[in-house]
């Protein structure tokens, strides 16, 4: 079975009541021990329409996500984000743990007081066709200059 439309509905409906958020990857270079060399570390970023939840009040959420056991805390949110770019793309890269996201359209060496880290992701993906993904994020502790 296509989830085409499933996919155009969810772009349609985050796009509409949603902001956009800019995500930020950081792959490790690696290490070559014969040339004695590194091939540095590679940023990419995506940006795309997510539409933030609160943790707080949503009891049905929080058997869904565990941080170390410790539960949910109130600097955790919810963020929905489609399978597909602002730009009505397939994402370049499927944000993970450790991944951050900024709410608005990052600008390369100015401070972003709002950044948030991601804990963990679940896709929603039947028939292995991602549509959306609900990531669970913790909010940064001040300005992220070097997004």
């Amino acid at each position: 079975m296509a989830y085409a439309e499933e996919v155009a509905l969810a772009q349609e409906m985050i796009t509409d009541f949603g902001v956009l958020v800019t995500v930020r990857t950081i792959t490790p270079g690696t290490y070559d021990p014969v040339a004695d060399t590194d091939t540095g570390a590679v940023t990419s970023t995506f940006t795309a329409y997510g539409v933030k939840l609160p943790m707080l009040n949503r009891p049905e959420l929080r058997d869904l996500f565990a941080i170390n056991g410790t539960g949910l805390l109130s600097d955790h949110s919810i963020l929905l984000i489609p399978a597909l770019t602002s730009a009505g793309a397939a994402l370049p890269f499927v944000p993970g743990p450790g991944d951050l996201v900024v709410f608005g359209t990052y600008v390369a060496g100015t401070p972003s007081p709002s950044w948030w880290k991601i804990d963990s992701l679940s896709p929603l993906e039947p028939d292995m066709t991602p549509i959306m993904y609900t990531v669970l994020m913790t909010k940064g502790a001040g300005d992220l200059l070097n997004f």
